[in-house]
């Protein structure tokens, strides 16, 4: 498998999901995340990180979503969105 096609595979992966995100389909969502995370692909892997947290959030799971924001912050910290969701989830329970 080339780099190319592994960068694409994410990159759809992550389009389906931000679509299943739009349908209300966070279960499919959080699967085509994590089938795009296990595809390696470095480039896609904090867009992925990100909807993940989204898909969390709209299923209502805050303690997951906020877990799952804690990590992200810590690896993205120059990332104000993410900074924002964090932020967010913190006052959720």
């Amino acid at each position: 498998e080339s780099l190319s096609e592994q960068s694409l595979q994410a990159k759809a992966y992550n389009g389906m999901a931000y679509c299943d995100i739009l349908d209300g389909d966070y279960d499919s969502a959080l699967s085509n995340i994590q089938k795009g995370l296990d595809t390696g692909d470095q480039d896609e892997k904090q867009a992925l990180l990100f909807n993940e947290i989204v898909a969390y959030e709209k299923k209502l799971d805050f303690v997951t979503a906020k877990t799952k924001a804690e990590a992200y912050v810590a690896s993205y910290p120059a990332d104000e969105a993410g900074q924002k969701e964090w932020t967010f989830l913190s006052t959720r329970e």
